[in-house]
């Protein structure tokens, strides 16, 4: 599989991730203080690390359509039609849930989501507008595998971060901190093995 179906795992999983995360989100009047770690904050830093995995994706497909890949019909398919697909579901799963979300996030998760989706279809127009394709080269790996593993580490920053961000609610000053620190320190794990798959799908690229 060509660069760009790692494209389309990897925004469909941002969007997804976001899509988790938003379920453990309640309405809330945390009190506006940056020295107080609040629910609101920490869902806001774990949707930038999942929309980090899917702008990581979409270098992975902007590198290689820049370095004369083979962009065929279907390649773009699997990068547009995911991202759309990972876009439509993650604001379903936020609209249909809205009543009993922070009221707040909602407008800022769906920008997001709404951003990756655009960067899905982006790489695909792109490809499209560039060059002679006889001037151009395959590129095949294992870049599905790669586009999983970012799949995946989204998936489980949402997952992992709603329960987070719900067990917050109620909880004293310091139990508060502990719960942001050792989210942001999990999420932070998922996130380098997202950035290792991009290392590597790069490696691959160059060396092609």
């Amino acid at each position: 599989m060509g660069p760009l179906v790692m494209t389309g795992l990897a925004t469909f999983g941002a969007s997804m991730g976001i899509g988790l995360l938003m379920s453990g989100t309640y309405p809330t009047s945390e009190p506006i203080d940056g020295s107080v770690p609040t629910s609101r904050g920490l869902a806001i830093v774990l949707m930038a690390f999942c929309t980090g995995l899917g702008v990581l994706g979409v270098v992975v497909g902007l590198l290689a359509v820049m370095l004369a890949a083979t962009i065929g019909p279907n390649d773009s398919l699997l990068a547009a039609v995911p991202a759309v697909a990972g876009a439509l579901v993650g604001v379903a799963m936020i609209v249909r849930n809205r009543p009993s979300l922070n009221a707040a996030l909602v407008p800022i998760s769906i920008s997001f989501i709404v951003a990756m989706a655009m960067l899905g279809v982006m790489v695909p127009v792109i490809a499209t507008s560039l060059g002679d394709p006889g001037t151009k080269h395959p590129i095949d790996g294992p870049f599905g595998i790669l586009g999983l593993v970012s799949l995946i580490a989204s998936l489980a920053i949402g997952r992992t971060g709603a329960t987070a961000v719900r067990s917050m609610n109620g909880a004293s000053e310091e139990v508060r901190r502990s719960i942001s620190g050792r989210q942001i320190a999990r999420s932070g794990i998922f996130q380098a093995t997202g950035v290792v798959v991009t290392v590597i799908a790069i490696v691959m690229i160059v060396r092609i």
